[in-house]
């Protein structure tokens, strides 16, 4: 049976330029341009039945890895090679590798080199913490994305796939200390980040509320403890008192 000639027909982002024999199973194949400039080989039939309808580069996105960390790789942005999808990651040394996306999900790929040694690594102090700074801003899926992603929280372009950088500007993490912003609604980024106590974190969050006492601005904690005061005590006179610290 003659094949219906479909030289010129455009199925989704494909256009058909040319007959290209017959598979095994003798059903016709097609010499097909995708209109992001790559070619390939589609079956007659498949064309005719929708299963086609780009290179690959529209394929729907089954997994979405950006923001994502794999051991040292910090997945950038997918890409299909040959129809099958990859991931553009930065280790953190700084190179940047195309890796299967399998290989990503299946733990087969951890960083750039083999060895998986690049001087400083996981277990040095302070990369968990980079680890969970660059997954709250850039992972839409981790549990605290909308407080920092979310409301157009960023990293600095040195520290968002080096770990390396990182470590360079901000040293080791001091023994309970974490990562803090100074300016609650600035960037990480160096000059805007520190090493804090959790008491200094506690100090520093959008939801503190401020006092004046002697022209120092104090938050109602700090300035219970300056005065030797109970906290919910000190909290109460100062708001019967319209937010005026009382004498």
């Amino acid at each position: 049976m003659k094949a219906k000639e479909l030289t010129g027909q455009k199925f989704g982002l494909l256009t058909v330029l040319a007959r290209s024999g017959s598979n095994a199973l003798g059903n016709a194949l097609w010499k097909c341009a995708c209109s992001c400039g790559k070619e390939r080989i589609c079956v007659g039939s498949a064309l005719m039945a929708s299963k086609h309808s780009s290179c690959g580069c529209a394929s729907p996105v089954k997994h979405d890895l950006t923001g994502r960390i794999f051991g040292d790789w910090t997945a950038l942005s997918k890409e299909y090679v040959r129809g099958k999808p990859k991931w553009i990651c930065r280790c953190t040394c700084g190179v940047e590798k195309s890796v299967f996306e399998t290989h990503l999900l299946r733990g087969n790929s951890k960083s750039c080199t083999t060895s998986q040694t690049h001087g400083i690594g996981k277990k040095t102090p302070g990369h968990s913490s980079w680890t969970s700074m660059v997954s709250r801003c850039t992972n839409q899926s981790h549990v605290a994305y909308s407080s920092y992603g979310g409301r157009g929280i960023k990293i600095c372009d040195r520290w968002t796939g080096s770990f390396l950088a990182f470590y360079e500007d901000m040293g080791p993490r001091p023994d309970g200390m974490t990562l803090e912003r100074i300016d609650t609604n600035g960037n990480y980024e160096p000059g805007n980040c520190r090493w804090a106590t959790p008491q200094e974190q506690s100090n520093n969050t959008r939801t503190n509320r401020y006092v004046i006492h002697q022209g120092e601005r104090l938050t109602i904690a700090q300035l219970a403890r300056k005065q030797g005061l109970n906290y919910e005590t000190l909290y109460s006179r100062i708001t019967r008192n319209d937010g005026r610290v009382p004498c």
